[in-house]
């Protein structure tokens, strides 16, 4: 089975995107940050996770070391959702001065058809 990490301040979005994956036969891993930020990349590792979705702001993060910090994990894409358009641009800026990939994007809100592709097409159809 395919693991889906979970990175989102919103608990409202990790339970949605927990059901709308579960139902598509991924296994989910909410990824807790709220009171640790300082271990979240230890717990996205541990999650060993195929996917992690990422929402681009999550208090206490900065998602450009998060993206930064994670390269040295290939085996594990990077989907960013978010509604923070000109964030996103802005992080691709950031990401592409120093020769790392912008991860996939996802723009909130979003049509649950398009957010199931998108996974499909990063990690295949569980």
């Amino acid at each position: 089975m395919k693991i889906v990490a979970v990175l989102d301040d919103d608990p409202i979005l990790v339970d949605l995107y927990s059901t709308i994956l579960s139902e598509e036969g991924y296994g989910v891993k909410p990824i807790d940050v709220l009171n640790k930020p300082d271990t979240v990349v230890e717990s996205i590792r541990q999650a060993r996770a195929n996917l992690l979705i990422l929402d681009m702001f999550v208090p206490g993060l900065d998602i450009f070391s998060l993206v930064q910090d994670l390269q040295s994990e290939p085996e594990l894409k990077i989907m960013l959702c978010s509604a923070a358009c000109r964030q996103m641009e802005n992080l691709q800026q950031k990401l592409g001065a120093i020769n790392i990939p912008m991860p996939a994007t996802l723009n909130k809100p979003f049509d649950i058809e398009e957010f199931v592709q998108l996974i499909e097409q990063l990690i295949g159809p569980n």
